[in-house]
């Protein structure tokens, strides 16, 4: 994590930037884009239109693949667990948890699960102890040796949880196959076994809004040819993050960056390039 800027510091100037220069309008839902005679028309559900010089489209990866598949209750998708362990003893009354799918999200939930994420010292999460957590993914080391071998050092944690501990007990376990849950009374089912709860972590698909289809971008470069974000080919419109699909740089593959295919939506990538893209964008002016 000392490589890069951790959550708490991007959070920070997040929060830090909103304060200062933006007007933030929730529970919005962006139907349309399109060009206006000055700038651009947004149309938002259940509002009127809301009118702009330039549209940075920020939305990340999207929504959750398996979101019909999630009941709120016992199976979640990661989103809704991240609000879960935001609240008052997350894990209290869990014994027995899946979690489905290999990337970074599902890390994220088995550190939690386990109560080694980054928290504050002795934060709730970590005061409830779970019995078993099996992760199903085709994709991962199963063993404590494999998984050093092969997952880069923020997540090396996880590893020693794929052992048994001093008292011969082993509390997390890869299952090497691809799962669908099933939701049963209070409970939820993976491949015929019951679970207190299942996190479904099998990645997100693009949201469509119309005008800001991903065919209508293309790459947008500065300085020395370094592409940080995707720009429209019609609309004062920038594609930025996770869902601008940016090719790595030289560098990046030189470091080995790109060897790693879950870094390229990775927030310590794309932040850097957003906020190259926001000092070399000029005032928004009625020409």
């Amino acid at each position: 994590m000392a490589e890069y800027q951790t959550n708490t510091d991007l959070a920070f100037v997040i929060r830090l930037a909103l304060a200062q220069f933006a007007d933030v309008v929730t529970n919005a839902k962006v139907l349309s884009v399109a060009r206006d005679e000055t700038g651009v028309e947004i149309d938002i559900e259940d509002r009127g239109p809301l009118y702009a010089g330039r549209v940075i489209d920020a939305r990340g990866l999207g929504d959750p693949v398996d979101q019909d598949v999630a009941n709120g209750t016992t199976i979640l998708t990661f989103g809704q667990f991240m609000r879960r362990m935001g609240g008052i003893w997350p894990l209290r009354g869990l014994r027995r948890v899946a979690v489905i799918g290999g990337g970074d999200s599902a890390k994220c939930a088995v550190e939690s699960l386990l109560g080694i994420a980054p928290q504050p010292f002795m934060a709730a999460a970590a005061l409830d102890r779970l019995e078993r957590v099996d992760w199903y993914s085709d994709a991962l080391p199963t063993t404590c040796d494999g998984w050093q071998q092969q997952i880069r050092g923020r997540y090396q944690a996880i590893g020693r949880y794929l052992r048994p501990d001093r008292f011969g007990v082993r509390r997390l376990a890869v299952v090497e196959r691809r799962a669908t849950p099933i939701t049963l009374p209070n409970l939820a089912l993976v491949d015929g076994r019951t679970y207190d709860l299942v996190v479904v972590c099998t990645g997100n698909r693009e949201t469509d809004i119309d005008g800001l289809n991903v065919e209508a971008f293309d790459e947008y470069p500065i300085g020395d040819r370094n592409v940080v974000a995707s720009r429209h080919f019609d609309l004062p419109a920038f594609r930025v993050g996770p869902h601008a699909r940016l090719p790595y740089t030289a560098q990046e593959r030189a470091d080995g960056v790109a060897d790693i295919a879950a870094n390229a939506v990775s927030i310590w990538r794309t932040a850097s390039k957003t906020a190259a893209l926001a000092a070399t964008l000029g005032a928004v002016t009625p020409d």
